[in-house]
């Protein structure tokens, strides 16, 4: 999986394959036809089409973090930039799944093609009057459901990479001008490969992150991890470039992303040494 955010206030995930393809066709199409409402709307439309996940499957936060991620009534204030933040998307396209299951997906289609939305008061308006229930109303009862947007979707479901080595250099370069990105020119602000490596033993691992700028982040993915590898050990590890930690990591399948801050594309070299 490879994601590009790039600048003026719009954001990009590309997956080197269809999935991510259509979630940006229904941008493209939307955009050919003069058809634009709120972020919020738009961007969780697009993915409940395309049933993709561009941004990581699964995301892991602490309950004082969702703030208005649970509140879809807050999110339709928000801009087009404000969905770089993987949390509000994940939520966005859980809200409007919930809606298409009680109004039904053709409901929520002609909500999106219906009306040009200039405001989110005018958004909101128009959703009352469509649905027949206030957006309040229905970001209420999907709370009420057990809305949980600190989760989404099947993290590493196409499989892992099974680290057995005591000592590994995980490689990743990250180049939003590569071919495979769908011919996307010019990205910057970030930009993220992610793999998916399963560790074959509860150790405390030593890495050395080789690279110009930017980052490593290894999460646990939730239901993937041996019965007796304790909690503290499935924490979310991070390391920036040119640094050297240590962790105490457990036998899960991490979702590891390789994350760069620059515009230029940028080779990482990630040494993983059990102590």
């Amino acid at each position: 999986v490879l994601g590009c955010s790039v600048g003026g206030g719009a954001t990009t995930a590309v997956i080197t394959g269809p999935g991510v393809l259509s979630h940006e066709l229904v941008h493209g199409l939307r955009r050919q036809y003069d058809l634009h409402t709120q972020a919020m709307f738009e961007e969780g439309f697009a993915e409940l089409i395309n049933g993709s996940d561009a941004y990581p499957r699964t995301i892991a936060l602490d309950q004082g973090q969702l703030d208005d991620t649970r509140q879809p009534e807050l999110m339709v204030q928000l801009g087009p930039a404000a969905f770089r933040d993987p949390k509000r998307y994940g939520s966005a396209t859980q809200f409007l799944d919930f809606v298409a299951t009680e109004h039904g997906l053709d409901a929520v289609a002609d909500f999106m093609r219906e009306g040009v939305d200039d405001s989110a008061e005018a958004a909101t308006v128009r959703f009352g009057a469509h649905f027949g229930r206030s957006l309040a109303e229905q970001a209420q009862a999907w709370r009420d459901g057990g809305a949980d947007p600190s989760s989404r979707g099947q993290a590493c479901s196409e499989g892992a990479t099974t680290l057995t080595q005591s000592e590994r250099v995980v490689r990743a370069t990250v180049d939003c001008d590569a071919a495979e990105t769908m011919g996307l020119a010019g990205a910057g602000e970030e930009a993220w490969v992610r793999q998916c490596l399963r560790l074959a033993h509860d150790a405390r691992y030593s890495m050395t992150l080789d690279a110009q700028s930017g980052e490593v982040t290894w999460t646990a993915v939730p239901g993937t991890c041996d019965a007796d590898t304790s909690g503290a050990s499935t924490w979310p590890a991070r390391i920036e470039a040119g640094q050297s930690r240590s962790f105490d990591m457990g036998a899960c399948t991490w979702a590891v992303t390789f994350r760069s801050t620059t515009g230029a594309p940028e080779d990482f070299a990630l040494t993983l040494r059990a102590e």
